[in-house]
This record gives C-alpha cells, sequence and structure tokens, in this order.
C-alpha cells in the first residue's frame, strides 16, 4: 500500500486518497495477528513464520503491480475490497455470531475479523478509491482499461493460487501450524552472511 502511494504521479488529489485509504488500513494486520494469538497460536511464532510460495508470490505481484501502475494497482484493490451496500454494525455482527456457531473453535479468529470489520464500516471503506479515481481522471482511466483489466485478472488469479497453497500445504497431516522456520545447519551460516 505505502508503494502505491508514493508511485502514484498522475495526481496529487487521487494520492491523497491512496494514502488516506492505506494509512487507514496499514495496521490491521495487527488485529488478525491477535485473533490467531487468542486461538493458541504462538504469536512470536506466527511472526518468524515464512510465507507460503503461493503467499509470497502475491505480495510480490501486489507489489510490483503497485510500483508499476496506480489505476492497476487501485483495481487490484477494489477486488480484495470490493464496493458495498453501506452496513451497519449490527449486520456485521449478525455475521461474525452466525460463523461462530458454526465454527465455535474459531471463535476469536471470527471476533478479530470483526473488529476489522466494524472499523471498515466507520470509516466507509464500502466505497471504493478506484470509482473516485475513474470520475476524476476518465480519459487517463479508459486509456489504461487494457493494462486495468489484466491486473484485475492477475489479482483473482493469485488469489486463487494463494487459497490452494494454504489448503495443499495444511491439508497434509502433522504440518506445523504456523509454518515453521527453516533451520540451518551450522556450516551453511557462514556462506549465508
Amino acid at each position: 500500500m505505502a508503494a502505491g502511494s508514493a508511485n502514484c504521479r498522475e495526481d496529487s488529489v487521487v494520492r491523497e486518497w491512496f494514502v488516506k485509504h492505506y494509512v487507514e488500513e496499514c495496521d490491521h494486520g495487527d488485529i488478525f495477528l491477535e485473533g490467531l494469538a487468542k486461538c493458541g497460536l504462538d504469536r512470536e511464532k506466527i511472526i518468524v513464520a515464512p510465507p507460503l510460495p503461493s503467499t509470497h508470490a502475491l505480495i510480490n505481484f501486489l507489489y510490483e503491480l503497485a510500483v508499476s501502475n496506480s489505476f492497476s494497482y487501485a483495481a487490484a484493490f477494489a477486488v480484495m475490497q470490493p464496493k458495498t451496500e453501506r452496513r451497519d454494525r449490527s449486520q456485521v455482527e449478525l455475521f461474525y455470531n452466525h460463523l461462530t456457531n458454526l465454527y465455535p473453535f474459531a471463535k476469536e479468529m471470527f471476533v478479530a475479523f470483526q473488529k476489522h470489520a466494524f472499523m471498515d464500516v466507520d470509516l466507509g471503506h464500502n466505497e471504493i478509491v478506484l470509482e473516485k479515481v475513474c470520475e476524476r481522471l476518465p480519459s487517463q482511466v479508459f486509456n489504461a482499461q487494457t493494462q486495468i483489466i489484466a491486473a484485475v485478472r492477475a489479482v483473482v488469479e493469485h488469489f486463487i493460487l494463494f487459497f490452494e497453497g494454504i489448503q495443499s500445504y495444511y491439508s497434509e497431516p502433522r504440518m506445523p501450524i504456523p509454518r515453521a522456520v527453516v533451520a540451518w545447519p551450522r556450516q551453511l551460516d557462514a556462506h549465508r552472511t
């Protein structure tokens, strides 16, 4: 998100919209980390756990997109957080209560998701930045439409691979959760430095 904001050179107002939205989102990972820890996972092990290859691919793709094309990155972000009808807190609460009833072992994670959803409701994140960008810079967005459509398709494909990577890795019996840090033998440590 920081790279997407820093590399927006099309318009200072659009850059300001990106910065505002992304700043509002930037620390939400801590909410999910708290939820995982409350579900019984070791917080420090989560922090040092290496990402799955499919997770790393998604992160790399989003970073490359953010530094190369502001409109495409805004469109990709719209896929990750699509426009919805404005919800209120009671609707969010009903939804997560339902999930908690279905999956009581994950209650603390759903509490974290609900906390994040409440923040999105309060911040008005049912609106997407891309829509405002299209209204402000219609001809520039129109000229970039091929790149934007390709980016949206690619982000969806990367998310499919991301979820398949999770399913593939964690469906194996006795896989460590979170993913274990690679332990390097002593003789390799000297070569790594």
